[in-house]
């Protein structure tokens, strides 16, 4: 810090007037006189003129970013003799201190410097409470960064943080994640309180996404919840999962809150299937609030259970609760999948309402297709002619729906295969490029042999 800004400290100092830096934080203590220690008085110190100046010094550095040796004597000096006369003596120390951490490379003065900013954070609690900045998950974030021996007690104070505190730092909840998976690596946490854990900070993700208006911020709360998710998964065991949610729903039968929870648990570790509990909180989650998203996973699970009866139930039960005719055509295609080759009439059948809903619903023409060429019906130039009509569709679906070119493009390899040969055609009366209707199906396509 050169001398001219010395000089205008000084006589801001004395002349008290501190207006012009920061002055919404340097209100003075906010809980009443009578509640503070004795150690907080005089409130300024013995020599508040000296109080003032240093305090103007560490202003003015904090305000340029001087984070200097000169920086760190002031805040000593006001944090020593007059600990409870500023609250933004805690709201600076934070970046202060990270600073100066940062540019030491003395092991010893490192710890020094992490000793103090750990202790200011205990000081603002005693002085000012935990609202606003910083409070206890600053605290436990400081304590997680650099005393990770100590994540024991970062973990407890995220925890009075989540329960007490309106959370605004979105970066607090991956925190506590990180350290409690941490934890759990070196096997002082376990499996179950990970879990419970977890599901608590994603209903505080879900409370924040669900009472956010501004986008940006909403976008924002969806990559938290997102990194969460991302977080855990390889820590989601589907025996931990049911043996966490049938705990729960022993101690609270009728606590629909739980069935919910658990069903996030269920579908982030991907063991639906496996589990007879997730089907019986997916049914009851269904009972209380029919929707098409959750008949749909109810109609995935039967079908994966090959109970297809059960399956399309739920699935013409998710096409009725459908806002959307998109929505409606996919799950119409599912259906259609389920029974090709098996009930091919009905396949076509569903094929059929599937596109009429959403002409450009590639899989919708992939599957008719298949289950066409499955129902090839006539004499033997017929069902060869059938070959040509499969591939008509395939075309169709890839045009709808690029991304299925890959899978598709292989069925058109293996149909032309089933072509009617050249020799044949001719017998027909037919070449390369006419027209033919296959009459027992009532379709049209383009002749082409091999």
């Amino acid at each position: 810090m050169n001398d001219k800004h010395k000089i205008v400290i000084l006589i801001l100092a004395l002349i008290g007037n501190f207006t012009f830096l920061l002055t919404a934080q340097t209100a003075t203590v906010v809980k009443d006189p009578v509640s503070l220690p004795s150690s907080c008085f005089p409130l300024k110190g013995k020599d508040s003129l000296e109080t003032m100046r240093n305090f103007a010094t560490l202003q003015e550095s904090y305000q340029f970013k001087y984070f200097d040796r000169e920086a760190y004597n002031s805040y000593s000096y006001v944090y020593r003799n007059a600990p409870c006369a500023y609250r933004s003596l805690y709201q600076m120390a934070p970046k202060l201190f990270d600073a100066l951490i940062a540019n030491n490379n003395q092991a010893a003065q490192k710890q020094l410097l992490i000793d103090t900013l750990l202790l200011s954070f205990n000081s603002n609690y005693q002085y000012f409470g935990d609202e606003g900045y910083p409070n206890r998950g600053t605290w436990a974030y400081y304590i997680g960064k650099y005393r990770p021996e100590k994540n024991a007690e970062a973990l407890m104070l995220y925890r009075q943080y989540f329960a007490t505190a309106n959370v605004s730092d979105r970066y607090y909840l991956t925190d506590n994640l990180k350290i409690a998976i941490t934890q759990l690596g070196k096997k002082q946490y376990d499996q179950e309180h990970l879990i419970s854990l977890y599901t608590d900070l994603n209903k505080l993700c879900n409370t924040k996404i669900m009472s956010t208006t501004d986008t940006a911020a909403l976008r924002q709360w969806n990559s938290t919840q997102q990194q969460m998710a991302k977080m855990m998964r390889p820590y989601l065991k589907c025996s931990d999962v049911d043996k966490m949610v049938n705990l729960r729903l022993n101690q609270y039968p009728d606590n629909d809150t739980i069935v919910r929870e658990a069903l996030a648990l269920y579908q982030l570790a991907q063991c639906g299937t496996t589990s007879a509990t997730y089907i019986k909180c997916l049914e009851r989650d269904y009972s209380k609030a029919k929707t098409a998203e959750t008949a749909l996973l109810l109609a995935d699970y039967y079908r994966k259970k090959k109970n297809t009866a059960q399956a399309e139930k739920y699935y013409l039960q998710a096409i009725e609760l459908a806002k959307n005719n998109t929505t409606k055509s996919n799950i119409y295609s599912k259906a259609a999948e389920m029974y090709a080759g098996n009930k091919n009439t009905l396949s076509l059948q569903y094929c059929n309402n599937a596109l009429s809903l959403d002409p450009n619903n590639g899989r919708a023409y992939y599957i008719k297709g298949l289950v066409l060429f499955q129902m090839r019906c006539g004499n033997d130039f017929d069902k060869a002619m059938t070959a040509c009509v499969s591939v008509d569709l395939f075309n169709k679906a890839i045009e709808a729906e690029p991304a299925l070119s890959k899978e598709v493009n292989q069925r058109i390899t293996q149909y032309k295969q089933y072509y009617p040969l050249k020799s044949k055609a001719f017998f027909y009366n037919l070449k390369d490029g006419d027209s033919f209707t296959i009459k027992c199906m009532g379709q049209t396509t383009t002749v082409r042999t091999r």
